[in-house]
């Protein structure tokens, strides 16, 4: 998710990591290259912008959700809480 952590926090697709693109230089290094990537934003605009940044850095096989998170229709998650 290359949200900001505060958009993650309100909704995310289930099992998706907190990756903001600001961040995304510095965290990078967690991401094996020997994985799929699938990646999401808002709108998908970032997330071309992460895949062309990934895949200058070695990664094959980046994915991403052509529409972004606005138009997933699958589970979610949101970070519960207390009352």
């Amino acid at each position: 998710d290359l949200r900001e952590s505060s958009e993650f926090d309100k909704g995310h697709i289930m099992g998706a990591r907190d990756m903001p693109y600001t961040q995304l230089k510095e965290k990078m290094s967690g991401l094996r290259k020997d994985q799929p990537v699938y990646l999401y934003d808002t709108t998908g605009a970032l997330s071309l912008r992460a895949a062309s940044r990934l895949r200058k850095a070695g990664y094959t096989q980046i994915y991403w959700l052509k529409n972004g998170f606005d138009d997933w229709s699958g589970k979610t998650k949101a970070k519960k809480y207390p009352d």
